[in-house]
């Protein structure tokens, strides 16, 4: 019954469940040791590790890996391309991508010694600016959070896949929000430095910044007709 019970809230939250594109709040209370441990337990279940970034310190060292991946992406056209194509423009009809205005803008950073960069906010975003944007937005993040395995392959893959699906449901039925890093991952070079500052993570798999803020609105889905062949 217990089961039951815990697999309906799941339900429950999956239409309240979306990535949180912008900052967290600031003046909110950090998510309880209770609640991160039944994070932990949920991880578990599908033998998958989920660690926590320990300190200050270790956000800054992981904003500084999550950064230098956003600057290795932004040098690789073919990438840029693509996230460009994922964002809708505003009033737009598309079915699908995300509205330029979920994104941050210079103006929700906090303030970490007014750098020059952040003196003037322009209407197009520069290199320096995402850079120093995302790295500003990781090191404010309340929780870092890690999902690692023990081993590496396509069986790991998708038990993080199913841990993370647990974990974000149960996080959104307490009020937190979630949000993807997914630079470091994608490129083995950095993955291989979130580990240390995750307890030794073994093998990176998802790495997520988690906190409260406003509910950001849904964004559009194509019809299920448009992506399930004989519907």
């Amino acid at each position: 019954v217990a089961k039951r019970v815990d697999e309906t809230a799941l339900l429950r939250a999956i239409p309240m469940r979306r990535t949180h594109h912008k900052s967290f709040a600031r003046d909110a209370p950090p998510p309880t040791p209770a609640l991160l441990d039944r994070l932990k337990q949920a991880a578990d279940a599908h033998a998958i590790q989920l660690s926590f970034a320990a300190d200050d310190a270790a956000k800054a060292a992981v904003a500084d890996i999550v950064a230098e991946a956003e600057r290795r992406d932004l040098a690789d056209p073919g990438f840029v391309a693509e996230r460009e194509r994922w964002i809708r423009p505003e009033q737009s009809d598309r079915p699908d991508g995300v509205p330029r205005s979920y994104l941050l803008n210079l103006r929700e950073l906090p303030d970490f010694g007014a750098p020059e960069w952040a003196q003037e906010i322009g209407a197009a975003e520069t290199g320096t600016y995402q850079v120093e944007r995302l790295r500003s937005l990781v090191r404010a993040s309340p929780v870092l959070a890690l999902l690692s395995s023990c081993q590496d392959g396509r069986e790991p893959w998708l038990a993080a896949g199913e841990a993370l699906k647990h974990i974000v449901l149960i996080a959104r039925n307490a009020g937190i929000w979630a949000s993807y890093l997914n630079g470091p991952i994608q490129r083995q070079a950095l993955r291989s430095r979130l580990g240390p500052l995750f307890h030794n993570a073994a093998f990176p798999q998802v790495l997520l910044r988690m906190g409260y803020g406003f509910e950001p609105p849904p964004t559009a889905r194509r019809a299920l007709e448009d992506v399930l062949e004989g519907y």
